[in-house]
C-alpha cells in the first residue's frame, strides 16, 4: 500500500512540474526604448524644464509612441502626447516646465505603438520634482 501511494504522489508531482513548464509564456519584445533624458531620480526645481529625449528602435516598423508624465504623489497626469509615426527607429524630444505644488515623486514612461490594434511596449524612469 505505501509503495503505491509513494507511485501517486511521485507521478502527481511529475504532472505538476511538466504544466507548470507547459504553461511559462515566453514574452517577445519587439522594441527598445532608450531614455536620455531625464536622467533616474534626477531633480528639479519649481520652474524647470524637464526635458525628455529618447530613442525606440525596432526591427519591425513601428506605428508611433507616446510619453506620459505622471505625478505619483498625487496620481494625476501631468503631461501626454501621443504621435503616429512609422518607421524602425522613432527619435523622441518633448518637454514639460515643472508646475507642481507640492514635492513629488514622477515617472516618465514612453510606449512604442507596435500596431494599430492598440499593442505596445513601455519602458519608464524616476525623477523627482520640487515645489
Amino acid at each position: 500500500m505505501k509503495t503505491s501511494s509513494y507511485a501517486l504522489i511521485n507521478i502527481c508531482c511529475v504532472l505538476m512540474i511538466l504544466f507548470a513548464v507547459g504553461c511559462t509564456k515566453e514574452t517577445t519584445r519587439y522594441s527598445t526604448i532608450t531614455i536620455y533624458n531625464p536622467t533616474l531620480n534626477q531633480t528639479f526645481c519649481a520652474g524647470d524644464t524637464v526635458h525628455v529625449n529618447a530613442l525606440i528602435t525596432a526591427d519591425i516598423e513601428l506605428h508611433g509612441y507616446s510619453v506620459i508624465i505622471k505625478n505619483l504623489t498625487s496620481g494625476q497626469q501631468v503631461h501626454t502626447i501621443d504621435q503616429h509615426s512609422h518607421g524602425g527607429t522613432i527619435p523622441i524630444g518633448t518637454f514639460w516646465i515643472n508646475t507642481v505644488s507640492e514635492d513629488s515623486d514622477m515617472r516618465v514612461y514612453i510606449n512604442a505603438h507596435i500596431d494599430d490594434d492598440g499593442k505596445h511596449e513601455t519602458d519608464s524612469l524616476d525623477f523627482i520634482c520640487h515645489s
